[in-house]
């Protein structure tokens, strides 16, 4: 709705024309400027355009120039210091902060950026100011940059208003990331990309559960030794377990010879099977490498069974086209009432890979037998516009897919979607 409200917006005032432009606007109440206003983008083109309406779009739009803020160094600290001590209002307006250690790494020299002290100041000099503050988005952030403490962690937590935090390409050692984490006791959405795992033993740490976690988004691409099952089975020896609703893993293929050769969807399925509260579950690439191709679409299939996710009501799965690993997921599903399957046939092949057709035929077939007559809602999904041009499927496959799928496209329950960056970011759970 955020994004759809601020290309309106857009449209409306900055795209169009001079004389459009020109012509007075009807005063509107206040409070519903305000409501206009909060759901734009924080962004130059949203502030250019509040610009062209009059004074009372003006003023209202300040609070996006402070919405999101990036803090790289002790430098930038400082200036949000003075900021919030000479514009006290200012420090209420700020509801993300992006503390982005990349400059360093890229050979840039920063000033006092390479002592840690900075981030012990983040939390002791503006806790008590940040008082809206709930998003927090790490970027390149390593062990040898926080030089974590028990002090260290005390004031991370400080910040108990967070709710949302994003580790990105991020490198921790095991105890570290998990003190980091557990260090934000309201934290109820935690996602994960490209993490970076210290094989080195880090310092001891305390760390506990988090008592509110609500989704888990995982975005990386696994492998054998540089992973994230660690941590997956930290939480899923943590009461966290109970109150995840929300679960999204980009990736379940692949095999860890370090761990015997144990298959990433093994250690994916045990956590979800511990997670007897969830209700949203997105699983991107269900598909198998091809180190474990011998495997029948069956066994694979066999390190999940969802009949333990009695609440479990919607699914999103990404196509792996040439198998039946989709509707053998689907009938390990107990109460499944909102289903969302994303297309990734490759629109470079001129015909669809062996077992696309099969695939989408047992899906139908499925959806037409009694035990999913609760389905709501069936979303087939090609994601092109969201990804890029190469990421979804091309207009010839379009058709096939619309035959396949034709006897549900016309009684309503499947609709075809070429999927927009707001949809895509929904159906996988992003909120940040």
């Amino acid at each position: 709705m955020n994004l759809k409200i601020s290309r309106w917006f857009m449209k409306k005032f900055f795209v169009s024309s001079k004389r459009a432009r020109a012509r007075p606007l009807p005063e509107l109440p206040h409070d519903v400027v305000l409501y206009v206003v909060k759901h734009l983008q924080d962004d130059s083109l949203s502030l250019k355009a509040c610009t062209f309406v009059n004074r009372t779009w003006r003023e209202a739009a300040q609070p996006l120039m402070f919405r999101s803020i990036a803090v790289t160094g002790p430098t930038r600290l400082l200036q949000l210091e003075k900021l919030a001590t000479d514009t006290p209002s200012v420090t209420s307006w700020i509801k993300r902060l992006d503390i982005d250690r990349s400059l360093t790494d890229r050979g840039i020299s920063i000033p006092g950026s390479q002592h840690p002290s900075w981030f012990f100041d983040l939390g002791s000099k503006l806790a008590d100011k940040l008082h809206n503050l709930t998003v927090l988005h790490f970027s390149h952030v390593t062990d040898d940059t926080l030089k974590p403490t028990p002090g260290f962690f005390h004031f991370i937590s400080v910040f108990k208003q967070v709710k949302h935090v994003t580790f990105d390409d991020c490198n921790f050692t095991d105890p570290v990331f998990f003190a980091f984490i557990a260090s934000f006791p309201g934290l109820e959405h935690l996602r994960i990309r490209n993490h970076h795992r210290h094989a080195v033993v880090g310092p001891d740490v305390p760390y506990l559960f988090l008592p509110k976690l609500r989704s888990l988004r995982v975005e990386l691409p696994f492998n054998a030794f540089d992973t994230i099952i660690p941590f997956l089975l930290w939480l899923g020896g943590t009461q966290s377990v109970y109150t995840l609703r929300s679960v999204s893993f980009q990736n379940v293929s692949g095999t860890l010879p370090m761990d015997g050769s144990k298959r990433v969807a093994a250690h994916v399925g045990d956590l979800l099977q511990k997670c007897v509260h969830l209700e949203h579950l997105a699983l991107t690439a269900v598909d198998k490498n091809e180190a474990s191709r011998v495997e029948s679409d069956a066994a694979f299939v066999s390190h999940f069974n969802f009949s333990h996710n009695t609440r479990l009501h919607t699914i999103s799965l990404k196509d792996p086209a040439d198998g039946a690993i989709i509707p053998l997921l689907l009938k390990t599903t107990i109460d499944i009432r909102n289903i969302n399957i994303i297309l990734d046939a490759p629109p470079s092949t001129p015909t669809p890979p062996d077992g696309f057709v099969e695939n989408h035929s047992a899906i139908v077939s499925l959806l037409e037998t009694p035990a999913f007559a609760g389905v709501r809602e069936v979303k087939v999904v090609n994601p092109k516009k969201a990804l890029g041009a190469g990421a979804g499927i091309g207009s010839g496959k379009d058709e096939l897919v619309k035959r396949v799928y034709k006897s549900l496209l016309d009684t309503g329950l499947v609709k075809m979607v070429e999927d927009s960056e707001e949809e895509y970011a929904k159906t996988w759970g992003g909120w940040v």
